[in-house]
């Protein structure tokens, strides 16, 4: 598979004011696809390495990203969380809805809890969808995978790289050295370097 790159936004990136260590532990825009490089096609360049890369094409990814999990719980919070997040929006979001209803399967959606004094915050927490607490990692995987997957044009809510690994990059950098999802994605500077 090929990684192409813009070499000038990783220049720059190096050019910038701070530490040259954390300009080469960041993540750089990647595609699968040759990149315009804001209208500057020399620019493109094409990785020939092999890094250690999430692919969520792959067929084994949900296998990965839940090994992930377990070694960074903040990041299984973060997805139990998006999950959440997108079940309650369902109920006023009729894309959303269907998206979930085939990442779910043949299995019906959970059922929203009501908010109030009603709840019971000791047993649910704080999702309003206690179920996603009780999935196994690689199941829950499956379900985000199948739903960022499908969800189209309203996937930033629920991105990979905004919801799950938010600001906390390092522990998943630990582990891959970027990730690919449909024909973008982030690899880390000093690899693209």
């Amino acid at each position: 598979m090929a990684i192409y790159f813009c070499i000038s936004d990783v220049l720059d990136r190096l050019e910038r004011p701070g530490g040259r260590d954390d300009v080469l532990d960041s993540l750089m825009d990647v595609g699968r696809k040759p990149l315009s490089c804001a209208g500057h096609t020399e620019d493109a360049m094409v990785l020939s390495s092999t890094p250690r890369l999430l692919d969520f094409e792959s067929r084994d990814v949900a296998y990965q990203l839940g090994r992930l999990l377990d070694d960074v719980p903040l990041y299984r919070i973060n997805m139990e969380l998006a999950l959440d997040e997108a079940l309650s929006v369902r109920h006023s979001n009729v894309a959303v809805k269907k998206t979930l209803e085939k990442a779910f399967g043949a299995g019906a959606l959970p059922n929203t809890l009501k908010s109030g004094k009603d709840l019971d915050e000791e047993s649910s927490g704080s999702l309003r969808h206690p179920v996603l607490g009780h999935t196994e990692n690689e199941a829950l995987c499956r379900i985000y995978i199948a739903f960022i997957n499908e969800i189209g044009p309203d996937r930033r809510p629920y991105s990979f790289e905004h919801t799950i690994i938010g600001k906390h990059e390092k522990r998943f950098l630990e582990s891959f050295d970027g990730f690919i999802h449909r024909n973008g994605g982030r690899v880390k500077a000093d690899i693209l370097l």
